[in-house]
């Protein structure tokens, strides 16, 4: 997926559950943190394994500083990080989700088509898992796509219709 539509998906739904609060908002480059494991050239970053261990430093660096046992920043940097690793799946992926233990990738692939020929006709209606061993490194698929700008747009409109609301109460 495009970077916008790794930023404005969760932006979207925290703002649609009237949870998004400015910190949040601060925390927002961790969407894109799994990304980070392009320049190291191996899938460490889209893992669930690591990005579990790296919640537990998160969590503990946040319980030490802030005094904080519920590791509020660092559960929402989790969700943002943990967006990105689905988004990637359902994109295709790969994600390698329990590397460096297993050293697969999965992702899923929508092959669906509508025939329209003497009649209409769904061919390969269902998702395909997809497998994958080798590693991307340094390959960035998308940078910015159409749905990564709708997705942006619709997080502007729904800001700029509440804002607006809000001013004529």
């Amino acid at each position: 997926m495009d970077i916008l539509t790794h930023i404005f998906i969760p932006l979207i739904f925290l703002y649609a559950i009237r949870k998004l609060e400015r910190e949040y908002v601060l925390l927002i480059p961790f969407t894109l943190f799994p990304d980070l494991d392009k320049f190291i050239g191996f899938p460490l970053l889209h893992s669930f394994v690591v990005e579990f261990g790296i919640f537990l430093i998160f969590c503990g660096i946040e319980c030490v500083i802030r005094k904080d046992v519920k590791c509020r920043y660092s559960t929402i940097a989790m969700i943002y990080i943990l967006s990105h690793l689905i988004f990637d799946i359902f994109d295709g992926g790969p994600v390698y989700l329990l590397y460096p233990f297993v050293d697969v990738g999965v992702g899923l692939e929508f092959p669906m088509k509508l025939v329209v020929d003497n009649g209409i006709e769904l061919k390969d209606a269902i998702p395909k898992v997809v497998y994958v061993t080798s590693h991307r490194a340094g390959v960035y698929g998308g940078v910015v796509s159409g749905f990564g700008f709708i997705a942006m747009l619709t997080f502007l409109l729904m800001i700029l219709y509440v804002y607006r609301f809000k001013v004529k109460q």
